[in-house]
This record gives C-alpha cells, sequence and structure tokens, in this order.
C-alpha cells in the first residue's frame, strides 16, 4: 500500500474503495500509521485502513486443543473415507493451475514504477489490463507511466481517457501554487474524473477537490505561471463567490496542461453505466 501511495497514481476515493474490497492484513498501530502518513496516507485513508482490517488466514490457535477425544474420533471415522476418496480420484485430472492474479500482477506493476523500471511496469499493467479490461486501475497508471517514463504524450492520454471512461481517473503531476506566484508550491497529483476533479499533495498535507457542478473553468493561465505551463481551476465556494486554484504541470510544458484540459472536457462527456447496487 505504501508503495501505492508514494506513486500517487490512484485518486484518494480509488484507494479507499480497493482497501475496502481487498481489506488490509495488518492493524492499525502507532508505528504503521506514521508510516502510512510518510508515504502520503490522507486521513480518511487512514480510517478506511482502521476499519477493513481482516487479518491473515490461517487455523486459529488451539483449534484442535479443546476436544482432543472428538478430534481423534472424528479422524478414525473419516481416514475409511479419505482411502475411498483417493481410490476415486486416480483417474480425475488435476484442476487446473489458477492463471495470474490482476491485484498482483498490478502490484508488480507499481513495484517496478518505484524501481524505475518503466518498461517491466508498462509489461505488468498491460498484462493486468489485458486480464480485466473494465478495471480502470491499470489503464490510469498505464497512462501516468506513459507520460512521465517514456514519454508518450498520445499513448498517454489514450489509457487516461480509458480510464475515465470506466469510472477511474486520470493522474497528472503537478505542483499546486500556495501564494499566486509559484514561489511557494507543494507536487501532488491531480486526479480527473467523470464526476470531480480532485489533488492530493505527495505528503497529504494538502488536498482539493471539486465536483464537476462547481467548476466554472478550467484553463490556461495568461499570467500567473505561464511561464511554467499553469492553468487554472476556477470553483464556485458560496452564492456569487469563486476561488481560483493555480497547477504547474510538472513537465512545464503547455502541451501537458493542454491534455488536462482535454481530458476534463472529455470526462465531461463520459456516461457511466448504471450501479449494480
Amino acid at each position: 500500500m505504501t508503495q501505492a501511495l508514494r506513486i500517487n497514481g490512484l485518486s484518494t476515493a480509488e484507494i479507499i474503495r480497493e482497501i475496502e474490497r481487498r481489506g488490509v492484513d495488518f492493524e492499525l498501530t502507532d508505528e504503521n500509521e506514521q508510516a502510512l502518513l510518510a508515504a502520503g496516507a490522507t486521513p480518511e485513508i487512514i480510517e478506511a485502513v482502521r476499519l477493513n482490517y481482516r487479518g491473515i488466514l490461517a487455523d486459529p490457535v488451539g483449534m484442535y486443543e479443546n476436544d482432543t477425544q472428538s478430534n481423534a474420533t472424528a479422524t478414525n471415522n473419516n481416514a475409511s473415507s479419505w482411502k475411498q476418496d483417493a481410490e476415486s480420484s486416480v483417474n480425475t485430472p488435476p484442476p487446473p493451475t489458477p492463471g495470474p492474479d490482476y491485484d498482483e500482477i498490478f502490484d508488480q506493476g507499481v513495484a517496478a514504477l518505484r524501481s524505475e523500471q518503466a518498461d517491466l511496469a508498462l509489461t505488468h499493467f498491460t498484462t493486468a489490463a489485458s486480464l480485466n479490461p473494465s478495471d480502470p486501475r491499470a489503464f490510469s497508471m498505464l497512462g501516468m507511466t506513459c507520460l512521465y517514463w517514456k514519454p508518450d504524450l498520445a499513448m498517454a492520454e489514450r489509457h487516461m481517457r480509458r480510464a475515465i471512461e470506466l469510472g477511474g481517473s486520470a493522474a497528472l503531476r503537478v505542483a499546486h501554487d500556495h501564494d499566486g506566484f509559484f514561489t511557494s508550491v507543494c507536487f501532488g497529483s491531480l486526479f480527473i474524473s467523470s464526476q470531480d476533479v480532485t489533488f492530493r499533495a505527495d505528503d497529504g498535507q494538502h488536498t482539493f477537490a471539486a465536483t464537476r457542478d462547481s467548476i466554472r473553468e478550467f484553463k490556461l493561465n495568461a499570467f500567473v505561471g505561464s511561464e511554467y505551463g499553469a492553468f487554472h481551476i476556477k470553483v464556485r465556494t458560496g452564492q456569487n463567490q469563486t476561488k481560483n486554484f493555480n497547477f504547474a504541470p510538472r513537465t512545464q510544458q503547455r502541451s501537458e496542461s493542454e491534455l488536462a484540459i482535454r481530458l476534463y472536457n472529455a470526462a465531461g462527456l463520459t456516461r457511466l453505466p448504471p450501479s449494480r447496487d
């Protein structure tokens, strides 16, 4: 989990969904809470970890200690049935070998990316995407890898659009302006989905979230940070009140900001399938 957080390639909502789906195999102690915070976890992610501890599947300690007599009897009674089962299964073909697991392959891709092995990461994410073409996570990471590690802007955009279409998000690395001059910034990822735009700093300290209904502008900057290819998101904060949030792309290239704007506009046209719940 810490590797995925440090990559900062999945939005907070996506990470929480995966924690709820997969659970965690460790209880939240002060020590590992600090480790998660250092990796960029937000309070919402910490709470999801706290609520979704499922332990490690194993035989409970002392399971056979309370009723030795009955267990021994059961063992004797079952011995003959085991023999019969073994004899009847002589001609039974072995069960098929389980295929690769999406989550396992995806996690290997994240680990490869953390190790700066972009080609290996692309192989893992491509394999994961082929195993489950309806899961947006691999496409999100393919987009991010193609954009920053290859780089291939056209391929990155194709994967990012697919992630959004599937209900996920596109992740772009940005600097978030704090003072209107880009002299004080924090670095993190901006996540664009069909429903909202969110930002999570790499240290988890600064966050930004705006629903599509509240966003009034998503445009290139004419002045502030224009030398960095900056763009702004104008958000309605109250009746007749708005606030500008300025971001500069990691590459400091106008083309990356234009990609962000295209993704935002395309995401507004995306129609997700109805929920199965």
